[in-house]
C-alpha cells in the first residue's frame, strides 16, 4: 500500500506472486494457450479482471490483434482514429478488434 495500490490491488499482487513462487509451472503454458483461454485464466484468479487480462494479453504476450476493450484511453483514441461520433463500448472495441472497423449507430 506503501507504493499507492489499494489494499485489494496489494492483496492481489501479493497473492499473485505467492502462486508464481510456489509454483510457476501454471503460467509456463500461457504462450500455447488461445486469447480466450488466457483470459479465462487469468480471470480465475482473484483480483484479476478482464482489462487486466486483455492488457497482459497486448502488452505481456504481445498479442496485437487484442484491444483492452474496458481501456479508457482506447475508447478515446479509436474514437478520435476513426472519426467517430460517439466513443465505442466495450463490443464496439471487440467489433474493431474483430472487423478492423466500426459502423456507427
Amino acid at each position: 500500500m506503501a507504493l499507492g495500490f489499494s489494499r485489494n490491488k496489494s492483496e492481489a499482487l501479493i497473492s499473485l506472486a505467492s502462486m508464481i513462487f510456489k509454483d510457476d509451472k501454471q503460467f509456463d503454458d500461457l504462450e500455447q494457450l488461445s486469447n480466450e483461454e488466457v483470459v479465462a485464466f487469468l480471470c480465475s484468479l482473484k483480483g484479476i479482471g478482464r482489462w487486466s487480462s486483455e492488457y497482459t494479453l497486448l502488452r505481456g504476450l504481445g498479442r496485437t490483434e487484442i484491444l483492452p476493450g474496458d481501456d479508457v484511453a482506447i475508447h478515446k483514441n479509436i474514437a478520435h482514429l476513426l472519426k467517430l461520433r460517439k466513443r465505442p463500448d466495450y463490443n464496439g472495441i471487440k467489433k474493431i478488434e474483430k472487423n478492423g472497423t466500426l459502423t456507427q449507430d
